[in-house]
């Protein structure tokens, strides 16, 4: 279920609102300031990049239809 997944920066993920494009993980806990509204990540659109802040993608855990490419978690021993 990915709504209890801890998506990783770097990640690349589909959005069920847009299954066109790819989106990579570049923020996660972050308030949009245009309208204050706190998100569980920020992403931009894959493979372009970060560019500008118009082109921010606030999105949450359920929006997010499948992980295409997930990073990896260096674990602490």
């Amino acid at each position: 279920m990915i709504e209890n997944r801890n998506i990783t920066i770097g990640s690349i993920v589909i959005l069920k609102e847009n299954e066109d494009k790819k989106i990579m993980v570049i923020s996660k806990n972050v308030t949009n300031l245009n309208n204050n509204i706190n998100y569980d990540y920020l992403g931009c659109i894959y493979p372009y990049g970060y560019m500008g802040d118009d082109f921010n993608i606030f999105f949450n855990k359920e929006s997010i239809e499948r992980v295409y490419c997930a990073t990896y978690e260096i674990l602490a021993l």
